[in-house]
């Protein structure tokens, strides 16, 4: 009873194991969209993503300086993340 009690679990053991070692998608930066928003490639299909937390100006905001600065974040997320992999994060 006590090696049956025992291989049970190691065999519990093995299994949780196992679900970690999963290969995560790393998905790929095919288009940055705005300050807050990227457009990836997971597995062949592409997804829109938004930053959580982030809120930067929108790029067809009528006011000059919030158009200026909209572009401005614009530069330069496609500066960090354009053509990059990256590790994704969903939100609940």
């Amino acid at each position: 009873m006590k090696i049956k009690y025992l291989s049970s679990i190691l065999v519990l053991f093995l299994l949780i194991l196992a679900t970690g070692c999963a290969t995560p998608a790393t998905p790929l930066v095919t288009r940055v969209i705005d300050g807050d928003t990227i457009e990836v490639n997971i597995g062949g299909t592409m997804h829109r993503v938004r930053y959580i937390g982030i809120d930067t100006p929108e790029l067809d905001d009528k006011r000059a300086e919030y158009c200026a600065l909209a572009q401005e974040a614009t530069r330069y997320n496609r500066q960090l993340v354009e053509g990059k992999n990256l590790r994704l994060e969903k939100d609940v």
